[in-house]
């Protein structure tokens, strides 16, 4: 167990990278703030005056417990709705070509049981960082430099965030004492509405465990009032709006697998005419273009401009501003790769939807009665399409076509259809379509 322990850890580090904290270079030379002089009406936090261990106070315990409770009603939703899709017949059906999904009913059942174990530990779950805390030792600080930056990376990209600071306090003499402190990271997803009520010269408490643990007690998420607070954080409606969310996520992906079933399942016989290529190679990348570049200026705005402009008022305000990896890294990304890059993959994507979207409106729009004609099988086909040693996707295909003519066509079928054809000799059942891109709706034998 340890030795698994050891391997995923190893995993997670080489997927994700910590980015280290800002130095004076990115950030600047710090303000002149003058001689370190706490207000004459400075307290301490009334929790923090008790004798050391302290008592943790019960509303932080509520947090905890909301916070873990929250994680149980995202795993829970997804596990249900994933146990239940597995009982539908057309999911059933979609694990004849996606072997995987012989297995969602016990992915449901597992989450269902992490669900239910997370809501079992959220009333026993030790609360982060309860050792400063129960043991800290409080000390007044001033905050001379204050800025919000990337912390998880993946490929160079944030998926978290955490604020962070440069604090000063006097120790034994009178020189002052520099250190740089983090709070508690968060999603890439919140960072527009997390906020920080500290600024530039405001006099705080800090908690040290040793000498080389110091943080401001705001930053250790031990304070839902002040420190580092979530604008739309709503704890009444919090473990409902997790639910909610899982389940828009889930609706998404289940609707994604429904389209591409369906561009398969309507895949036309007839090639595309003169306009419809029109649509797909013109229309669709000149729509893609456009929503690809409008994300890249979009992107390029909100790294640079709107990003300056918020920086500057803060800078003002005393607040934090925001540092991206390029002021970490000291380097500066193209801005015509990054255009480039989005318009290219717009207008692919924009293909590849103005396709799958004309062949699927052209079988579910279509009304048209199936006409019988014969046809003439010429093989039968199972391929197995794996990854590692994997099946991830299967494949049963029956090739054919129709009497007297060359051009041979290939229909998915399943393994019980294709055990019916005992000659080459059947039948394929032929729908117009909307479009008029003729689609076979099922094969069966002569």
């Amino acid at each position: 167990m340890a030795q698994l322990g050891g391997r995923l850890k190893r995993m997670v580090q080489g997927l994700l990278e910590s980015a280290p904290l800002a130095s004076g270079l990115e950030l600047g030379p710090p303000l002149d703030l003058g001689p370190f002089r706490p207000p004459a009406d400075f307290e301490l936090e009334p929790e923090l005056r008790a004798p050391v261990p302290r008592e943790l106070p019960g509303e932080l315990r509520h947090r905890e417990m909301l916070r873990w409770r929250r994680s149980a009603a995202e795993w829970g939703t997804v596990g249900a709705l994933l146990l239940t899709a597995a009982q539908l017949p057309f999911v059933q059906h979609w694990a004849l070509f996606v072997p995987l999904l012989e297995y969602l009913g016990w992915v449901g059942v597992a989450l269902l049981a992490l669900a239910a174990g997370t809501q079992l530990w959220s009333s026993f779950a030790k609360i982060r960082n309860q050792d400063y805390f129960e043991y800290g030792t409080p000390r007044i600080v001033r905050v001379t430099r204050l800025w919000l930056q990337p912390d998880a990376l993946h490929e160079g990209r944030p998926l978290n965030y955490r604020f962070a600071a440069t604090i000063e306090w006097p120790e034994d003499s009178e020189m002052l004492r520099e250190k740089n402190v983090a709070s508690v990271y968060f999603s890439a997803s919140k960072k527009d509405r997390m906020a920080t009520t500290y600024r530039i010269g405001d006099y705080a408490t800090a908690l040290e465990l040793n000498r080389d643990e110091v943080n401001l007690y705001g930053f250790l998420d031990l304070t839902p009032d002040f420190g580092v607070i979530d604008a739309e954080d709503a704890p009444g409606g919090s473990i409902v709006r997790s639910a909610l969310v899982a389940a828009g996520w889930f609706a998404l992906a289940f609707g994604g697998c429904c389209a591409a079933y369906g561009v398969v399942r309507f895949e036309p016989i007839d090639t595309f005419t003169a306009g419809q290529n029109a649509v797909v190679f013109t229309v669709g990348p000149v729509l893609g273009l456009a929503a690809g570049l409008s994300a890249a200026l979009y992107r390029l705005r909100n790294r640079s401009g709107m990003i300056h402009r918020r920086n500057a008022l803060a800078a003002t305000r005393g607040e934090a501003i925001e540092l991206t990896m390029d002021d970490l890294e000291q380097r500066h990304r193209p801005s015509r790769r990054t255009v480039l890059a989005f318009a290219l993959a717009g207008m692919v994507i924009g293909m590849i939807v103005a396709a799958g979207s004309l062949i699927l409106l052209n079988g579910l729009l279509d009304d048209s009665p199936a006409t019988p004609e014969r046809i003439d099988i010429t093989d039968k086909k199972q391929i197995d399409h794996r990854w590692n040693g994997i099946p991830m996707t299967r494949s049963f295909t029956i090739e054919y076509r129709f009497t007297g003519k060359h051009e041979k066509h290939e229909f998915s079928s399943t393994p019980e259809a294709m055990a019916k054809f005992r000659n080459a000799a059947g039948m394929a059942f032929v729908h117009k379509g909307y479009f008029g891109l003729r689609w076979v709706e099922d094969i069966k034998p002569f």
